[in-house]
């Protein structure tokens, strides 16, 4: 009985354990997912300003309108 007793608290231990560690990296995924979202749109952000030079709209697109 008392072996059966140890066994389950140290399933549950484990169970434990492996929680923590399934929302820890759940945690960090959802953290760099997070960051890389906000690196790619201020990249496409810098992008889009340097195109633009500050106006409201890029000029490349102008000659095609026109052609």
């Amino acid at each position: 009985m008392n072996d059966l007793v140890e066994n389950s608290e140290y399933m549950n231990l484990l169970k434990n354990i492996e929680q923590i560690i399934n929302e820890s990296k759940y945690r960090i995924a959802k953290s760099v997912n997070t960051t890389i979202v906000q690196a790619y749109w201020n990249i496409g952000k810098y992008i889009v300003e340097f195109e633009q030079g500050g106006s409201f709209k890029a000029k490349y697109g102008e000659a095609l309108l026109t052609n």
